[in-house]
């Protein structure tokens, strides 16, 4: 009996999947703000693993990488290429351009008078606009995490590719996903992103044998448990690394020896997550809730709007404490004042940014004729 006949019909939209990307942005928000001050202390190392957002990254990749694939994979939606990646700018960067301009301006907050502002948005003596188009080859100055959006936004324009490879033939997702984790990462400088992206559409190409029912009699789920654990510890190996103190084994054998950096653990960390959410029933209640749904239809403003916030508290953390009995109460206080306008902003430029331009993408590319169609 062919998969389809036995697996739970796709849906649309996957609810509980907002849901988990939502969790993954709180996750990284806690994280800095935890990791600020107080990375070297131990119960901020242990609570790291649970508020692991160096890694949530990873699994934001991991996570894009099904997503994108998925209307196409999956519901066997015609795939224009141009279309697609006009869809997918639209998606991704006005909203990081409302990140990059406001942390450029608390930034240059001290100097900012006309001059200044003249050099910096003008002249662009400072660089702005090179990393307000996603094009600066160092460090983002302005929005730090902002290399992440690099990264997703060029990865996304990989996902045609591996479509059309999954409708031609779905193992040659699997030798694509081999390729890039043992061997492709040395050849391309961001290998191991396209890997994570990879794992993603790997799971999109499988999605109807993960949630059928013979699933349940593979090996991959009657040593689930097993299998999840090992996901969970691959996910936070950075943070067990520093926690036992493990960090010549890393240096010296996954490293140097077999050129590993723990992004390409993360990242098959993430992939055993996810096989585990899609295929199961009852995480899958769980993460449909209203609240964590809401979380995930905010979750790119959180990841974006945070950094500004986390930034402003710390700068003045000394003149913030002093309105509070002690520094304990502070630092909470503090962590809920910043989550809590956070997901304030993000739901501002969600609602004022991101679906505008949403609608407007789709507005434009749906006036466009077909052209590069990926057929099912």
């Amino acid at each position: 009996m062919p998969d389809t006949e036995q697996s739970a019909k796709p849906e649309l939209h996957l609810r509980y999947l907002d849901s988990v990307r939502g969790i993954a942005a709180l996750m990284v928000v806690f994280y800095h703000f935890l990791n600020w001050d107080y990375k070297d202390k131990l119960y901020m190392k242990v609570a790291s693993i649970v508020f692991n957002g160096a890694d949530a990254v990873s699994f934001f990749f991991v996570l894009s990488g099904f997503v994108l694939s998925y209307k196409y994979v999956v519901l066997k939606h015609k795939l224009d290429v141009r279309k697609f990646y006009i869809n997918r700018f639209f998606r991704l960067w006005p909203a990081f351009f409302i990140a990059v301009i406001t942390n450029a301006l608390y930034h240059q907050r001290h100097e900012l008078d006309f001059h200044r502002f003249i050099e910096l948005f003008i002249y662009n003596k400072y660089g702005f606009w090179q990393e307000a188009a996603l094009i600066r080859p160092a460090d983002h100055v302005y929005y730090l995490p902002g290399w992440t959006l690099t990264i997703e936004l060029v990865m996304s324009f990989f996902i045609p590719f591996v479509v059309l490879m999954a409708h031609k033939d779905k193992r040659s997702v699997w030798w694509l996903a081999g390729f890039f984790f043992f061997i492709g990462t040395g050849m391309f400088c961001s290998g191991m992103f396209i890997g994570h992206f990879i794992f993603g559409a790997l799971v999109a190409t499988y999605y109807y044998s993960i949630t059928n029912d013979s699933f349940e009699r593979s090996w991959f789920f009657r040593k689930r448990y097993i299998v999840l654990t090992a996901g969970i510890i691959l996910f936070s190996a950075r943070h067990l690394e520093y926690i036992f103190g493990t960090n010549w084994f890393y240096d010296e054998v996954i490293f140097k020896f077999l050129g590993y950096e723990v992004s390409y653990l993360t990242g098959l960390g993430s992939f055993i997550i996810l096989v585990y959410i899609v295929h199961s029933r009852k995480a899958q209640r769980l993460l449909e809730h209203s609240i964590l749904t809401f979380f995930g239809r905010i979750s790119y403003g959180i990841y974006l709007m945070h950094w500004l916030l986390v930034t402003a508290i710390f700068d003045h953390r000394a003149r913030l404490s002093a309105y509070f009995p002690d520094e304990k109460i502070a630092f909470v206080c503090l962590l809920l004042i910043c989550v809590g306008l956070t997901i304030l902003l993000a739901y501002i430029v969600y609602r004022l940014v991101e679906l505008p331009f949403i609608r407007l993408g789709k507005r434009i590319t749906s006036r466009m004729r077909p052209m590069f169609v990926i057929e099912p």
